[in-house]
């Protein structure tokens, strides 16, 4: 699986993590993705663009702490 289009397109906005993992067959990639409510389908719509045949699961977060997005929340604000 070629993951470059993922620094392209989802690196750039996006809290992204990526793990390997072996599946029953071979390498698998499970990516961990953050983001706005509003972005969600987006998100969704550049993965079957690229990965057509991707599992996807979306949920949304009730609670977090720390990491990339909160930072890019607090510096949003303080340019407000």
């Amino acid at each position: 699986m070629d993951l470059t289009w993922l620094y392209f397109q989802l690196f750039d906005g996006f809290g992204v993590t990526v793990y390997e993992g072996m599946g029953k067959d071979s390498v698998r990639y499970n990516l961990q993705i953050l983001t706005k409510r509003n972005m969600g389908e987006n998100v969704t719509n550049m993965i079957e663009e690229n990965e057509p045949n991707a599992f996807i699961i979306s949920y949304e977060l009730r609670k977090f702490k720390g990491g990339y997005l909160l930072k890019a929340m607090k510096k949003k604000k303080r340019k407000s």
